[in-house]
């Protein structure tokens, strides 16, 4: 609310986007930041330079917003994977999900803004759009990495006790995200994937790495060079907006939703080529676009009112277009031998 600096009677909303600065913003273990607010500050192309690649052969996506109002990447990845998040807002204290016990809590938002609203316990029971897949019978993996008693993670499924409990996390939530890689070169790629990075990988400020496009471009490059070209669509989102200025107000749709805006790029055969879609897209896209394909229900109000990436990003009545690699100082081999990184890429 505090970056938004809203007008609105209800918070968050009529957001005048000039209370940046007052944003929290910590430099590591350094007393003071190198640069008053860093909120303002921007990564230098040369560090970014595959990301414009992608977007330059493929689709940029430049009115993506988060679903959540929030905008914390613990809601953010319920979002990713329900359409929701139980009305819940910020983060567990401890173990993100269900080991957290029943100690452990998270703040609830009201149907006016109000904060907190309530507390409860983040090991919920929503339908996923795992167990949509599920009962379709269409193979699904979640890709995170998994360390026990670690708060922070980005495995959102930890959160789902009827998953975290029961035997899709075993057989369907896989540690560690390099393992995709690996599954892709070994023709085992599922039907539907969700791809997290390590903190080293994520473009998360407090990493302190430069990782992040390499590693998305190894990604799309296992892609590109496999039998799974032609029939695979890539979403490359992020789940939050980082503390990170920007001028596009989000709309107001609901008590918990939008939030700021976040940069997509969409990676397909058949995606239209150096394109950029103005279509108004949130998280609930990607549910709608992949519950299209599979003729699957709608599982909450984002993925019901968002628009889907079909129309306006692709081109499907076109030959598929010959794969060109994305260069990169890292590449695929880096990533599957790199060691495993322990940090929490995010405590909020």
């Amino acid at each position: 609310f505090a970056a938004c600096d809203g007008t609105g009677s209800i918070p968050g909303t009529n957001c005048k986007m000039d209370g940046f600065n007052l944003e929290y913003a910590g430099c590591n273990s350094s007393n003071s930041c190198p640069i008053k607010h860093p909120q303002y500050a921007y990564v230098p192309y040369s560090e970014t330079k595959p990301y414009f690649d992608i977007g330059k052969q493929y689709v940029l996506a430049d009115e993506m917003y988060a679903s959540n109002f929030d905008a914390s990447s613990f809601i953010s990845h319920q979002y990713i994977i329900s359409g929701q998040a139980e009305s819940a807002v910020d983060y567990p204290y401890g173990p993100w999900g269900c080991p957290g016990g029943s100690g452990d809590t998270v703040a609830e938002v009201g149907p006016q803004r109000q904060i907190p609203y309530g507390r409860e316990v983040p090991c919920w029971d929503p339908t996923t759009l795992g167990d949509e897949l599920d009962t379709a019978g269409v193979p699904w993996a979640y890709y995170a990495v998994s360390y026990s008693g670690f708060p922070g993670l980005w495995s959102a499924y930890q959160a789902i006790n009827h998953i975290y409990n029961g035997k899709d996390w075993s057989k369907d939530v896989i540690s560690q995200p390099s393992q995709f890689l690996t599954d892709v070169k070994n023709g085992n790629l599922r039907s539907v994937s969700w791809v997290t990075p390590t903190c080293a990988d994520s473009d998360h400020a407090g990493c302190g790495s430069k990782n992040g496009p390499s590693w998305v471009s190894s990604l799309v490059n296992a892609i590109g060079q496999s039998k799974y070209w032609n029939d695979t669509a890539m979403f490359i989102f992020w789940d939050d907006y980082g503390g990170w200025y920007d001028a596009e107000p989000p709309a107001y749709v609901d008590y918990d939703g939008l939030g700021f805006r976040l940069p997509m790029l969409v990676v397909s055969a058949y995606a239209k080529q150096g394109y950029v879609s103005h279509v108004h897209y949130e998280h609930g896209s990607i549910l709608r676009f992949v519950e299209d394909i599979f003729g699957l229900p709608r599982l909450a109000a984002s993925d019901t009112r968002a628009k889907s990436p079909a129309k306006d990003c692709f081109n499907f009545n076109q030959a598929p277009r010959k794969f060109k690699k994305i260069p990169s100082p890292l590449g695929i081999e880096y990533f599957l031998h790199a060691p495993p990184d322990h940090r929490p890429p995010d405590t909020q």
